[in-house]
């Protein structure tokens, strides 16, 4: 008689040999008695969680150019704001990236180009409020509009 046994515990030796001596005297028979020892259900869960890889969540979807570039001037007008002289018209501004950094583009209407400190303390906070410490800064004059009088005919 062949006997086969699956098991989630540790059956000893001595408990398979009273089995097999048991079933011999009650049937008659020589009893082969083969014992398996199987994994349980948690320790099944346990070895699947430890190998099964993660699912990664797909990666974004990527931004087009437009929204780069509405995402970017919307951070930097906030920072032009703080730090842009009130009293001196600003007419546009840009920012662009090439492989020697990013460089802001400002033009702006005065009588007369900003000094060199000013120039550079606005390159300076704006690289340190952008985060962008290899920013550099283009600025471009245009002269102020010419007001136009009209002269009675007298």
């Amino acid at each position: 008689m062949n006997i086969s046994l699956w098991s989630t515990g540790q059956v000893g030796a001595e408990k398979i040999q009273n089995a097999r001596e048991l079933i011999e005297r009650r049937t008659g028979e020589n009893a082969n008695i083969d014992v398996r020892e199987v994994a349980s259900r948690s320790e099944l869960t346990g070895i699947l969680a430890r190998i099964s890889v993660p699912v990664e969540p797909p990666a974004p979807k990527p931004q087009t150019l437009t929204e780069i570039s509405s995402d970017v001037l919307s951070r930097l007008k906030p920072a032009l704001d703080d730090v842009w002289p009130t009293k001196i018209p600003l007419v546009s501004y840009g920012l662009g990236f090439a492989s020697d950094g990013p460089t802001v583009s400002l033009d702006y209407q005065a009588q007369r180009p900003l000094d060199n400190v000013s120039a550079e303390m606005l390159q300076q906070s704006l690289a340190a409020s952008l985060g962008l410490p290899a920013l550099k800064v283009e600025l471009k004059r245009e002269p102020l509009p010419r007001h136009t009088t009209r002269r009675s005919g007298k």
